[in-house]
């Protein structure tokens, strides 16, 4: 297995200069090929990894054995991401109902994406003078994410959880590097795939409407998965890592 960090996070090299998804997984795909040897893989993913999986699921198929993620950002053609579309062909009520709320809560919780996405040198110089502020922007969105339906956002993620979060970029200088991926992502423009396109290696999900993502992604393993917010990996361990697997087990049959 290998982990991975993207580009301008942590103690990742920098770029030198704002680096998208999709170039991002040519890079992926780079090192697993050519670097370490592999001539196929699985490639697992949420949030940013998550769009570059899907990505790397597109352009690179003929190394992906399969993808599986929780974070459904590549969208077929006029269906992107927080727009309230649905694309061409007629939605679903379950389709439209899911688009709509969607692009509410992108709304409310998308500034940040914004901001990152058209400022980040503006937004990173005020950041980089203040550990209270990377925390607090970092942390705020652990607490909008996280699952608390069943227990407070004190109990879902420890106190070393969050300031290690927040940490990460205080230590290496990175919040800077880190933020220029919404900048890239806007340029790069690879948040929708061709027309009449998807991505056709075999997929697992763990989120939304299946009909809806089964117009861009070949799915072939679906959880609706019973807890866990944004960030399973890290609230549901135990159980994500048992999807993970589950799939991985399919695609040696």
């Amino acid at each position: 297995m290998t982990v991975v960090s993207l580009p301008g996070y942590g103690f990742s090299s920098k770029p030198q200069r704002p680096m998208g998804p999709q170039k991002i997984g040519e890079l992926m795909n780079q090192l697993m090929t050519q670097v370490l040897g592999y001539e196929n893989y699985l490639v697992q993913g949420g949030d940013w990894g998550g769009y570059i999986a899907s990505r790397m699921g597109f352009d690179h198929a003929q190394n992906i054995k399969g993808i599986h993620s929780n974070s459904f950002m590549v969208r077929h053609a006029g269906a992107a991401l927080g727009s309230g579309q649905v694309g061409t062909d007629k939605p679903t009520a379950a389709e439209s109902a899911f688009v709509q709320k969607e692009q509410q809560g992108f709304f409310m919780e998308g500034g940040y994406s914004i901001i990152q996405g058209t400022r980040p040198q503006t937004l990173s110089y005020a950041m980089m003078d203040s550990p209270i502020g990377v925390a607090a922007w970092i942390i705020e969105k652990f607490h909008g994410w996280s699952d608390q339906k069943q227990k407070s956002f004190e109990k879902v993620f420890s106190l070393d959880q969050l300031i290690t979060e927040a940490m990460i970029y205080l230590v290496t200088d990175t919040f800077n590097t880190a933020s220029w991926i919404y900048a890239a992502y806007q340029q790069e423009g690879s948040s929708t795939l061709p027309e009449g396109k998807r991505v056709e290696v075999p997929v697992a999900f763990a989120p939304p409407p299946r009909s809806f993502m089964e117009r861009s992604h070949n799915v072939t393993q679906w959880t609706d998965m019973p807890h866990g917010g944004h960030f399973p990996f890290l609230e549901v361990p135990d159980l994500y890592l048992e999807d993970v697997r589950r799939f991985a087990r399919t695609l040696r049959e």
